[in-house]
């Protein structure tokens, strides 16, 4: 099914699930993994929790990945398909499904286990020449996990699939 390739594709691509499989899930806290709930406030309006520009700093690239990486654990896919590039998410619309039920889908089968990434944390990220592109680190219980991409628009940090 195309749907599911497209979100699986952004997922796996994050490389958020990639190595998040310990069983072990109570993270090393280094740094940033704590404060999901003020957090996740701007993931549904979109903005910087901390009053600036996203788009073009690496701690704002760094916060909307952490977004990301808890909206995920706790089954917040709505929270998540928010911080997604919205180009990527009609692409979802396009293909007749939703974003918020691509990741409920991926998480029912069992093809990704999203509470495998309660504890994992941004790093600090690698931006592009034109600092409109970040590489996000991911990491759990000490080791890197793999990456999430980010992208600007509008001025704001989005999560990507193609980090260009």
């Amino acid at each position: 099914m195309r749907l599911m390739t497209i979100v699986g594709g952004a997922v796996l691509s994050a490389a958020l699930v990639s190595g998040c499989g310990s069983e072990d899930s109570g993270g090393e806290g280094d740094g940033g993994s704590g404060s999901g709930d003020s957090q996740s406030s701007s993931a549904s309006g979109g903005g910087s929790s901390d009053g600036g520009s996203s788009g073009g700093g690496s701690s704002d690239a760094r916060a909307v990945a952490q977004e990301f990486i808890d909206a995920l654990s706790e089954d917040d896919y709505a929270a998540a398909c928010a911080l997604f590039d919205p180009a990527y998410v009609e692409s979802i619309t396009d293909a007749g499904g939703t974003c918020e039920g691509s990741f409920e889908e991926l998480s029912s089968s069992g093809g990704v286990a999203f509470e495998n990434l309660e504890g994992a944390t941004a790093g600090e990220p690698e931006l592009g020449d034109d600092e409109t592109t970040a590489t996000v680190p991911v990491s759990k219980d000490g080791e890197t996990t793999g990456q999430a991409f980010l992208v600007t628009v509008d001025d704001e940090w989005r999560v990507t699939f193609d980090p260009q």
